[in-house]
């Protein structure tokens, strides 16, 4: 699985205002990451 580098790349690009963006977004990503880094630990075990 692939993260962006920057979540400032897409946001408010399909007509949402950036802070809104900003918070669902950074949001979404931070809990991918959890999810994929648990996936690691627990393969890694």
């Amino acid at each position: 699985m692939k993260f962006p580098e920057s979540a400032g790349s897409f946001r408010g690009s399909d007509g949402f205002p950036e802070a809104d963006m900003a918070a669902g977004a950074d949001q979404a990503i931070s809990e991918e990451r959890r999810r994929h880094e648990l996936k690691t630990l627990h393969a890694a075990i």
